[in-house]
């Protein structure tokens, strides 16, 4: 028997419509590198061009990342290229001739929200549906996690034509009635400054929220105004987001042939994400970053930068002296970072392998320690 429509029942929930907030909204894309070419501009990744793109760094592959960050939205949807789709001007085939991206993952907060596989050999935007939405506040980062490589042995940079962020606006923000384009920024390099401070660059990266949060800001402002009682105004204002910050404190030298540390810490609103922050080491010319940790905050609002203590000691069978890490607030947190070509830090050890262990200790089984994928 066919359903009987009851005339006086409420209509059924409209889907959500969906928009390409980056052009409707002030938001800002952090890119972890890119290529040493002034005519590639990191912007050619989010210009709604497709005879564009961003080119990371040479070299820079499985790891390099995207960082997005959208205020007053939530994110449903990434549709992006998995590489450069343009011809060139004597029609070469720069997808074919280009490394292309076939896997991914989506984080946020150090939490990865999901991985997924794409089709290398697809031209068009790709679709990746958050499994839940995903607040803009709080920076949403793309991981390259595989490529293919392309017919140009020698190109070896990763390559995106265009990155959009599909979502829901906040209701109360007001959208803009022209196309923008998000603040495109380039993250610390990995290279040690020749002179003075090698952790000068740290937060070279911070411009771009900076940018963001001014925008943000005034558009919040702006939506409390729009509140019917003083009273309501004010309550509003004094929810605001506070400034975007970034600090670099210095640790303790390393042994050889390890240098200088730091703890690089930021928070993008202190109101909706903690302080994170990242250990960083010199190796040779080398910055090289630890895991994400995940600062305490007194009542102040201050937050207290991790402490580590780092031991040089061989504790796995590659050749070379490793860097053994431990959080000393936290002891079931720790890492180990290896020198050499491909200098780089593990992910945390799992702490069941870890309580295992001497302290310090004397070796590593390398199956209790994971390295994110090499470059």
């Amino acid at each position: 028997m066919p359903a009987v429509l009851d005339p006086l029942a409420p209509p059924a929930p409209a889907p959500h419509a969906l928009v390409e907030l980056t052009r409707v909204l002030p938001s800002a894309m952090i890119v972890s590198s890119t290529v040493a070419n002034p005519k590639i501009p990191a912007t050619h990744l989010a210009d709604h061009d497709l005879s564009t793109a961003w080119n990371s760094a040479t070299g820079r592959l499985v790891g390099e990342w995207i960082e997005l960050k959208i205020p007053n939205a939530v994110v449903r949807e990434l549709r992006m290229t998995v590489g450069f789709t343009a011809t060139g001007p004597k029609g070469e085939d720069y997808f074919a001739m280009n490394q292309r991206i076939a896997r991914i993952s989506v984080l946020q907060y150090g939490r990865v929200v999901l991985t997924k596989k794409l089709d290398p050999d697809r031209r068009d935007l790709q679709t990746i549906a958050m499994p839940s939405p995903l607040l803009g506040w709080a920076p949403i980062r793309v991981r390259i996690d595989e490529v293919v490589p392309g017919t140009m042995k020698a190109w070896r940079e990763a390559a995106i034509s265009e990155l959009e962020a599909w979502g829901t606006p906040d209701a109360a923000t007001p959208l803009s009635t022209t196309p923008l384009s998000p603040v495109v920024e380039v993250a610390f390099t990995g290279e040690v400054a020749e002179r003075g401070d090698p952790f000068a660059t740290l937060c070279g990266d911070s411009r771009a929220e900076a940018s963001l949060h001014g925008a943000a800001l005034a558009d919040y402002l702006a939506s409390c105004e729009r509140e019917r009682t003083e009273e309501a105004r004010m309550a509003c204002a004094a929810e605001a987001p506070s400034t975007p910050q970034c600090e670099v404190s210095p640790l303790d030298d390393l042994e050889a042939p390890w240098g200088k540390a730091a703890m690089r810490c930021e928070h993008f609103d202190m109101t909706a994400t903690p302080w994170r922050c990242w250990p960083v080491f010199v190796f040779g010319k080398q910055l090289v970053f630890g895991p994400m940790l995940v600062a305490e905050v007194r009542d102040t609002g201050r937050h207290v930068t991790p402490a580590i203590e780092a031991v040089v000691a061989d504790l796995l069978p590659a050749p070379g002296a490793e860097l053994f890490v431990r959080d000393r607030g936290d002891k079931t947190v720790a890492f180990v970072c290896v020198g050499g070509a491909d200098p780089r830090c593990s992910e945390p050890i799992d702490p069941v392998v870890l309580a295992k262990l001497p302290d310090p200790p004397t070796a590593l089984p390398a199956s209790g320690v994971v390295f994110p994928h090499a470059r």
